[in-house]
């Protein structure tokens, strides 16, 4: 049978304001304009279990449009399953909040906590796995300054982590990894930050992004001990 996958797109550069059919070497796909109920969208067929070939394929012939055009193009991705193109629904951008909760804050007194506070708002907001990754590992440098420095914080904090969903993965690193923490930073900080030897991420490549994301609660939970145990930043209820 077949199955389709749909990936929604968004960012500057231009896209396509009528259904197309593009051919990107052996792949096929079809790309479906924005609408107000619809998102931008790349279709393809898939035959893999996991996905993970035909996903890559998409970010190499994203890139590659970003690249000719000179503008952003981002894979918001989807899901696969369908036995034709599907359209992809267009994101709703906030939720809503309680607004009694937004008058209960005061500007944080110390620029450090102001710092680790902004950088927080960024890796969150920042819509790359590599590059919120490396958001989080920004924060851990505010206080710790180069690299033997931040492995070592972050070895004795490990075992401060202690929510279930946070273990699963560590005790699947201690498997594989001599040293976690070594591991986190080699293999996921120099690994982003650096594009000049192994380790390195590609961006495109589904494997990596995978293994990142396997990671990244566990940095986002190490940044987030620094800025409320360390820096004192209130954990508002």
């Amino acid at each position: 049978m077949t199955r389709w996958m749909n990936i929604g797109v968004s960012g500057q550069c231009g896209w396509p304001d009528s259904r197309i059919e593009v051919a990107f070497g052996i792949t096929q796909f079809i790309l479906m304009p924005r609408t107000i109920e619809n998102s931008a969208s790349i279709h393809l067929e898939t035959h893999s279990n996991d996905d993970l070939e035909e996903m890559t394929t998409v970010n190499r012939f994203l890139s590659i449009v970003s690249w000719a055009y000179k503008e952003s193009l981002r894979n918001n991705y989807g899901w696969s399953g369908n036995p034709v193109p599907c359209a992809v629904p267009a994101p709703n951008p906030t939720s809503s909040i309680n607004p009694r909760f937004l008058v209960r804050w005061n500007p944080l007194p110390d620029p450090k906590q102001r710092l680790v506070v902004a950088l927080y708002r960024e890796a969150m907001s920042v819509n790359s796995i590599p590059y919120q990754f490396l958001g989080f590992f920004k924060i851990i440098n505010v206080l710790y300054k180069n690299g033997p420095a931040q492995k070592a914080w972050i070895k004795s904090t490990l075992p401060k982590l202690t929510s279930s969903f946070l273990q699963d993965r560590l005790f699947a690193l201690a498997r594989t990894e001599l040293d976690v923490a070594e591991y986190l930073y080699e293999s996921g900080r120099c690994a982003v930050a650096h594009a000049f030897s192994d380790p390195l991420v590609d961006p495109d490549d589904l494997m990596d992004l995978r293994r990142l994301s396997a990671d990244l609660e566990v940095v986002q939970a190490l940044a987030e001990h620094l800025i409320k145990h360390e820096l004192n930043v209130p954990d508002y209820p």
